[in-house]
């Protein structure tokens, strides 16, 4: 038991859930390693599996309370709400007495957004001769912002809606008409980027990568379109425990003066009249999601304390956290940074109160919304009801990775190297192992292609939750020595040089880093047309669509990989036109110009310059249709660009 706790806070994600299987098949009573068991299953999207264990060694019919509350529990946490309703009914019928119960089940009907049914569920306890004390104070709460909530959205609680949605919804309106201190468009003062972590992933790359210029522009005093970053540069995150790496891009600061801080280390505090002046948002804090909630509590008085300027907040997730802390704070700037899709489009991810936050959001005076890709923002604006032009795009900036290896990483290539000696394609992929990168996906791609191109070699780069179901998937399939997991690397450059395409197989992106990075490295690539992934590559020129996201077929899949290595190879220069496209579409100045443009608030005018131009059939003008007298330099058994620009160097020793 005490090692799968070790595990559960080392970080070693791909070896917690095994662990705790095989603590919980030793242990079946133990109500511990059946909660983590479960809780691990959930993070794997394995919900029918937790509720199938659930039944087995949490039934309702069990005589036990502290069994009855655990199953509800447990129901709960893998969002099975209408049986975790009926457990928590059960218990109620069968130990009335015990307050417990009812305390307990009004909390969570709370917590799913249903606070008139919380409120309803205390009443037996308060009409008990002697009230019990702690349900008659949730009571009075519940009584004081259901009646906030009907004085201003009247019809909402009686059509039934959410109370979460609810209360954000009335929280963020009193926020429309309020008039932020006034900045100067010519300078960005103090900054605070937040995110949820700095765990491996493209936005929190991104995020490190602006951070870092911000700093740069200001300890050196450069000005960015005329506009002076005196700062200080701040970076929050939820967390930067090492569990799943969320200190990852930490080293990156090195010595720049970038402040970094966890929410999960700051003091949390209950606000009172004295913080938050208006008695009905007072009142409503009590009823929006723990997550809002979160950050009230330990953002508002760090906003005031650093007397920040401009709250730049990333991702859905921290903008649930952030935003309404910023407010209450009364930050005069915040921008909304959304890196992928909306949650409506992401349904493991969606939450009811996503849709009125972004709604009240939007219209409040000093909140500008950003994206990373024209398909994200025009996403967002279906889902919202929203004109695109509400939104300002900001590209990923990214550079040349270095290609030196990371400490036994040139030894590993060079044992997979002889292992696979005489392969002609070399195919890799950059993603974290989880249900929106599909790695399986990847490896029923891989099984296929082989079926076709025997002497085809794999490299995969990266980890997470479905990392041992790849590799058991690729051993079942017989693919074991014909690729290469590399795990987590900070080398990817390295790894990118010995490749003759990239293929991405994603169901959900943004605007994926790994495209951009390997034609940096001179790359053709593959991907599906998830999120902005089709913006990073020209069609037909540096890279092929899939086309559709759902229903791959992977023999075709296969023959547009041949394709671009036979564009790669029919070229000589391929590599130098495909870096240069890239470097000119994503180049860090550019997102550094419109950043800044965009935290100073400059006029909007300034944004429409043009920052980036370039004619992308300019840089393939004598491109021709991908026909079949490709194909045969597909077959070739060519080594890889890396294996020929070895032999090049060995002849010209």
């Amino acid at each position: 038991m005490f090692y799968g706790t070790l595990l559960n806070i080392s970080g070693l994600r791909a070896e917690v859930f095994e662990t705790w299987v095989r603590i919980h098949e030793r242990f079946p009573d133990s109500s511990v390693a059946l909660e983590n068991r479960i809780l691990w299953l959930a993070r794997r999207q394995g919900f029918d599996e937790a509720r199938g264990l659930i039944e087995t060694h949490r039934p309702l019919g069990a005589l036990s309370l502290d069994h009855l509350l655990e199953r509800a529990n447990l129901l709960f946490r893998i969002r099975d709400f209408a049986q975790a309703n009926a457990t928590f009914e059960e218990a109620a019928r069968r130990f009335p007495d015990e307050a417990r119960v009812r305390l307990l089940f009004a909390t969570r009907l709370k917590q799913q957004g249903r606070a008139v049914q919380a409120r309803e569920c205390l009443e037996p306890m308060l009409a008990l001769p002697s009230p019990h004390k702690t349900a008659a104070a949730v009571a009075e709460q519940l009584d004081i912002a259901l009646s906030t909530m009907k004085s201003l959205a009247p019809r909402r609680l009686e059509n039934g809606e959410n109370s979460l949605a609810v209360a954000v919804a009335c929280l963020l309106s009193k926020f429309q008409h309020r008039k932020p201190r006034a900045l100067p468009g010519n300078r960005v003062g103090a900054t605070a980027l937040i995110t949820g972590s700095l765990a491996p992933g493209g936005a929190e790359r991104q995020l490190v990568k602006t951070a870092k210029l911000l700093s740069e522009a200001m300890t050196t005093g450069t000005e960015v379109r005329g506009i002076t970053i005196s700062g200080p540069i701040h970076v929050v995150v939820r967390s930067l425990a090492r569990e799943e790496d969320r200190d990852f891009f930490l080293h990156e600061f090195g010595d720049q003066p970038v402040r970094v801080w966890e929410a999960d280390e700051m003091t949390a505090a209950r606000l009172t009249l004295d913080d938050v002046p208006d008695p009905d948002v007072l009142s409503l804090l009590p009823l929006v999601s723990a997550p809002i909630g979160y950050g009230i509590a330990r953002l508002v008085a760090w906003f005031r304390r650093e007397k920040i300027d401009v709250a730049y907040i990333w991702q859905d997730g921290a903008i649930l956290l952030a935003a309404v802390a910023a407010l209450l704070a009364g930050v005069p700037r915040i921008v909304l940074g959304l890196r992928g899709m909306p949650p409506n489009l992401r349904v493991h991810r969606l939450r009811p109160e996503y849709q009125d936050l972004y709604k009240g959001l939007i219209s409040i005076p000093g909140v500008t919304l950003v994206s990373n890709t024209e398909a994200a923002a025009t996403a967002y604006c279906d889902w919202l009801g929203y004109s695109p032009a509400r939104f300002q795009v900001v590209h990923n900036g990214l550079s040349l990775l270095d290609s030196e290896p990371g400490p036994g990483e040139f030894e590993q290539w060079e044992a997979f190297d002889r292992r696979t000696a005489g392969a002609a394609q070399t195919i890799g992929g950059v993603f974290r192992m989880d249900s929106d990168k599909r790695p399986l996906m990847w490896i029923d791609f891989a099984r296929e292609y082989l079926k076709s191109h025997p002497t085809a070699r794999f490299i995969v780069i990266g980890k997470g939750l479905l990392w041992a179901q790849v590799k058991q998937r690729a051993s079942e399939y017989g693919l074991a020595d014909r690729i290469l997991f590399v795990g987590r690397s900070g080398a990817i450059g390295f790894w990118l040089s010995h490749m003759d395409s990239f293929l991405l197989l994603s169901r959900f992106e943004g605007v994926p880093n790994v495209l951009i990075e390997a034609q940096l490295a001179g790359l053709g690539v593959v991907s599906t047309p998830a999120g902005g992934s089709s913006e990073t590559f020209v069609e037909g020129v540096t890279g092929l669509s899939t086309g559709t996201v759902e229903h791959l077929d992977m023999q075709a899949v296969g023959a547009k990989v041949d394709n671009v290595i036979a564009m790669s190879r029919a070229r000589p220069d391929f590599s130098a036109m495909t870096r240069r496209i890239a470097e000119r579409n994503f180049s860090p100045a550019a997102m550094l110009e419109r950043t800044a443009v965009i935290l100073a608030g400059a006029d909007p005018a300034v944004l429409q310059a043009p920052i980036r131009n370039i004619s992308f059939r300019s840089a393939w003008n004598d491109s021709v249709p991908l026909a079949k007298k490709f194909v045969r330099f597909v077959q070739s058994g060519a080594r890889s660009r890396f294996e020929r620009q070895r032999s090049a160097q060995g002849s010209q020793n």
